[in-house]
């Protein structure tokens, strides 16, 4: 269950920075230095948040086989 709860957590967290994602740096929007800096911060975290949904989903595996 613990793992379960770590993989929604992520998901949501995921989601909550992919919808900021679409509404502050659509594709066609020219960005200044600072916006591509917070661009490339938010980057990191959805980055994490997508590694920590994988990790999950690989250990539900691992744990379901044994």
């Amino acid at each position: 269950p613990e793992v379960r709860r770590h993989i929604a957590l992520h998901e949501e967290r995921l989601a909550q920075y992919r919808a900021i994602e679409a509404r502050d740096f659509p594709s066609t929007k020219a960005l200044s230095r600072g916006q591509r800096i917070q661009y490339m911060i938010l980057k990191k975290g959805i980055r994490y948040e997508q590694g920590e949904i994988d990790w999950g989903r690989e250990m539900l595996v691992v744990m379901e086989a044994s």
